[in-house]
């Protein structure tokens, strides 16, 4: 039996499909729009934040000589700080 490598596209659309068949019956639009807007706004968290990273790294690999770990660490530590000052100013 040989297995094939990778998802083909019709497996994407199952699945895609799959997870839409996840919404309670009664989902009403503004719920799947809610839904999909956080799928979306996490993403391009996400993609912000790897970017930031890798941009962070190059330069201070140049500058500062510092590790992968340790701009990873500071990166996370500048993220918790936003979040506590956006909480506390409540914006």
């Amino acid at each position: 039996m040989e297995f094939q490598k990778g998802l083909r596209r019709e497996h994407i659309v199952v699945f895609i499909m799959a997870g839409l068949a996840m919404f309670p019956q009664p989902a009403y639009a503004v719920e799947a729009g809610c839904f999909c807007t956080f799928i979306f706004v996490s993403i391009m968290f996400i993609i912000g934040i790897a970017a930031t990273l890798i941009i962070k790294y190059l330069l201070s690999r140049k500058i500062w000589q510092l590790s992968l770990a340790r701009t990873s660490v500071i990166t996370f530590i500048e993220v918790v700080l936003m979040m506590v000052v956006l909480i506390v100013l409540q914006t």
